[in-house]
């Protein structure tokens, strides 16, 4: 099965080349259609130069198309129906949700949590306080009766 795959800010040269390997490493996905794009030229032909000649050297029936404007892209059709985008944005949704998660956990702490501990926590604290101060009082006055 042939599928599409556009890498968007391909530019990158250790990420892209890296992530391109590892899917052309599978075998279902040897004959990808990989649609580089970046918006830096240099970079990018750089890139699908390298992927080209991987692609060549290991004899796979991959194609690697670079398009400098996404736009461009868009309108020939190369990313319209791409089955899979760069893992960036899952990555940046998925750190979004975790943070999301995170922050209302701690609204709940503040919120919830705080106040009930802090009932709880400053009378045992007054009574430790009290505890103690009594010991040290009683630990002089023994002193005193002993000298």
């Amino acid at each position: 099965m042939s599928i599409k795959v556009a890498i968007i800010g391909a530019g990158s040269v250790t990420f892209a080349r890296r992530l391109i390997q590892d899917i052309l490493s599978v075998p279902e996905l040897a004959d990808t259609t990989l649609a580089l794009m970046d918006i830096n030229e240099q970079y990018l032909d750089l890139v699908a130069n390298l992927v080209r000649r991987d692609v060549k050297a290991n004899r796979l029936p991959a194609e690697a198309v670079a398009r400098i404007e996404l736009d461009l892209a868009l309108r020939t059709g190369l990313t319209r129906k791409a089955d899979y985008t760069n893992a960036y944005v899952d990555a940046v949704e998925a750190l979004i949700a975790t943070l999301q998660g995170l922050a209302s956990l701690l609204i709940w702490l503040v919120i919830v949590v705080l106040p009930v501990l802090l009932i709880f926590a400053i009378p045992i604290v007054a009574i430790v306080l009290l505890i103690r101060r009594a010991r040290r009082n009683k630990a002089k006055a023994t002193e005193v009766k002993a000298s």
